[in-house]
């Protein structure tokens, strides 16, 4: 029980040494998350967790689809696979472009959407951010649908590598049933976790 207590003890010792530098200002408070302590091999380690700053983003983009592959009703494939590219704006991003490959079920009711290859990118330096993306599509006419759900992100390219987090999408859209091409917008808002120190 003795030598239990003198453990604990030194444990303690040295967990407030790890702690014992100067306060943090209240941003670096937040960008570190204060220290974390771990335990192992009977070592007691003080590490610091990865600084992220927590953004919103607001962005809206004009865009244009084409089908790449159609529905096949007759054998039971429902899924209508598109390809979009768009341009705008986003506050993080300034004047940007979008782009996905999507594929729709519309075997369903509202037709279900999904992609794992989805981008916005900034026009000016080429910082892009990265992720996947699901949501609902509803139509309203032969031609016209409206749709929303949610963007992941889970990358990207610049000052977005290691960056983090979930933004909110909706749109319309029109299709030409002849030609299978289409236009719409896309709005985007939300927040994005970015890391203040990404690896190049």
């Amino acid at each position: 029980m003795k030598y239990l207590t003198l453990a604990i003890l030194a444990a303690l010792i040295i967990i407030s040494g790890c702690s014992k530098d100067a306060p943090l200002a209240l941003e670096q408070q937040e960008s570190y998350n204060v220290l974390d302590v771990q335990t192992q091999d009977n070592e007691v380690q003080c590490k610091k967790h990865k600084p992220y700053r927590r953004l919103p983003i607001i962005a809206k983009y004009t865009a244009t689809t084409e089908t790449i592959k159609p529905p096949d009703f007759a054998n039971g494939d429902y899924i209508l696979e598109i390809e979009a590219n768009g341009v705008g704006h986003s506050t993080l991003l300034g004047p940007s472009k979008m782009y996905f490959y999507e594929y729709i079920n519309l075997g369903v009711s509202p037709s279900e959407m999904s992609s794992d290859n989805i981008s916005l990118s900034s026009i000016r330096t080429g910082d892009k951010i990265e992720g996947s993306l699901t949501g609902i599509a509803f139509p309203v006419n032969e031609t016209d649908v409206t749709f929303e759900g949610t963007f992941y992100i889970e990358g990207g390219t610049g000052k977005f590598v290691g960056a983090k987090g979930e933004v909110e999408f909706k749109g319309e859209a029109t299709t030409d049933l002849a030609t299978g091409a289409g236009s719409g917008w896309v709005k985007f808002k939300g927040h994005v976790l970015i890391n203040k120190h990404p690896l190049s």
